[in-house]
């Protein structure tokens, strides 16, 4: 199990409502023990967001516990 642990994106152009868009992510390979992928989105004018998402691999009970800590 992976989560998301960095997302920092750049918005680049503002998409009409109703505009259809698609995401494509390239893994870019590790950042330490991240997995980072490089992310954009598009729609039918162009390029309207791009930047970088960092995963990390989990134990799927380590992050309940975390979780049931915080209640």
């Amino acid at each position: 199990m992976s989560v998301g642990v960095v997302v920092d994106v750049k918005y680049t152009a503002a998409t009409p409502a109703g505009a259809r868009v698609s995401a494509t992510a390239r893994y870019t390979g590790r950042d330490g023990k991240l997995y980072a992928f490089e992310v954009s989105v598009k729609d039918p004018g162009g390029e309207v967001m791009t930047g970088v998402h960092k995963r990390a691999v989990i134990r799927l009970s380590r992050l309940l516990e975390g979780a049931d800590k915080r209640r």
